[in-house]
């Protein structure tokens, strides 16, 4: 929702800028070396890499201004807002 007003309030003001808000998704990284190892497991499972968690702000790089702008999206889709 914050993407979206924040460009509402950009539009008001006559500003050509446009927005596009993005969530990676919970990231495997070093950080898991500290966690019990049957938790390490688990996040195998859980968690993506950071291949696939970049997935999603490359998709946004090249995407037309009229598919993304003003919308938030997560695993290079956009996600309905309330």
């Amino acid at each position: 929702a914050y993407c979206v007003e924040f460009e509402k309030a950009l539009k008001a003001q006559n500003k050509n800028i446009y927005l596009a808000c993005l969530h990676p998704g919970i990231i495997a990284s070093d950080f898991s070396r500290y966690y019990p190892k049957f938790i390490q497991n688990l996040s195998d499972f859980i968690l993506k890499s950071s291949k696939s968690g970049a997935k999603t702000q490359i998709y946004l790089s090249f995407a037309p201004l009229e598919k993304i702008k003003g919308q938030f999206f997560s695993d290079c889709a956009p996600v309905p807002q309330p």
